[in-house]
């Protein structure tokens, strides 16, 4: 085990105390093969005998280079993330019609979804559902009996990625490479709806058996109409949608929310999105997005008929926004359409 320089030693403690059991870093030592190429970025060599210090998170294996880059702290090896880095794992698909990952959202976010204060300083952990044909990747730390997992998405890098921790590997198919799997039902938008009407709300789920929340009846629908996998958060959905005007809006679109007590940004900084222009994103027009809905009907001169899941109604359901009732303590954070030019497969 590597001697650790005191800074580096002292951000793991602080990791240890804020993530408890599930913080972790492994270093490895690398055998000369070519990585897998990753989303948005060239494939590399790798030198044979190259130190990795690996991080699940992006965001902590930045901090620690941060750590090591300053004069007074020297570590000879290369920090990456298990969530970038994709030659940490192996791909496997979702065989189930549901498996689990236990991740844990922000104070914010759970806040958010669920309408409750959060008493406790610790992170929460929840329950999100992956569902059959998912793509995931897979890698269990020394020491750890359960599996860290990344649940991907179509967009690369474009959004964030779902982070977590599976039980086992039962219920999933290993792959040879990266690969998505396309839907074997690709049906129409209005019959999928239809069908999924009445299915019960549940935080973290995106199923008939076990339910749905916004984010993730979105995401399923757009899977089985579309064969595009949208990021998991209804954030990260408006940050691969490209905004459009409430007068422009058609079916299958999407209508993001905020509560009227959140403070948003309306979108003045615009960004280069896919390497192609740069432009304000819906993600952009508000920074605080606590629901999703789909058009389902768009009204001339009105608001748009929408099929949600929402915890107040308890259900998924078509509803017309202009005779709903909780309207009056949210606002139309915007409208999206899904940036196809995003997609990287």
């Amino acid at each position: 085990m590597t001697d650790f320089p005191a800074a580096l030693q002292l951000f793991f403690n602080k990791q240890r105390h804020r993530y408890g059991e599930f913080f972790w870093f492994q270093e490895m030592t690398t055998c000369g093969e070519r990585s897998r190429t990753t989303c948005g970025e060239r494939s590399r060599t790798t030198k044979s005998g190259e130190k990795l210090l690996v991080f699940m998170a992006e965001k902590l294996a930045q901090v620690a280079r941060d750590i090591v880059n300053a004069p007074e702290t020297k570590y000879d090896g290369t920090i990456i993330s298990f969530e970038r880095d994709e030659r940490i794992g192996d791909f496997y698909a979702v065989m189930h019609d549901s498996k689990f990952i236990l991740n844990m959202p922000s104070r914010q976010e759970y806040e958010a979804i669920t309408d409750e204060k959060l008493e406790s300083v610790l992170p929460v952990n929840t329950n999100n559902e992956l569902i059959r044909d998912e793509l995931v990747r897979v890698f269990q730390p020394k020491g750890f009996s359960q599996y860290a997992a990344v649940a991907y998405h179509s967009f690369g890098f474009h959004a964030p990625r779902i982070l977590g921790w599976f039980e086992n590997i039962s219920g999933l198919r290993v792959l040879q490479h990266k690969q998505f799997l396309r839907s074997m039902i690709v049906s129409d938008f209005k019959k999928a709806c239809s069908e999924l009407e009445g299915v019960p709300y549940t935080l973290g789920g995106k199923s008939r058996g076990h339910g749905f929340d916004c984010s993730g009846l979105v995401q399923r629908v757009v899977f089985e109409t579309k064969n595009i996998w949208l990021p998991r958060k209804a954030m990260w959905q408006a940050m691969v949608c490209e905004p459009i005007e409430q007068s422009d809006i058609q079916k299958t679109d999407l209508v993001f929310f905020t509560k009227k007590c959140e403070t948003t940004t309306c979108g003045e900084r615009s960004r280069t999105t896919c390497g192609e222009r740069s432009r304000t994103t819906c993600g952009e027009r508000s920074r605080t997005i606590n629901h999703v809905a789909l058009v389902y009907e768009p009204q001339q001169g009105k608001l748009p008929i929408i099929f949600h899941a929402k915890k107040n109604i308890g259900k998924v359901a078509f509803e017309d926004l202009n005779t709903a009732s909780w309207l009056g303590g949210w606002k139309i954070a915007g409208y999206g359409r899904i940036d196809e030019s995003c997609l990287t497969r």
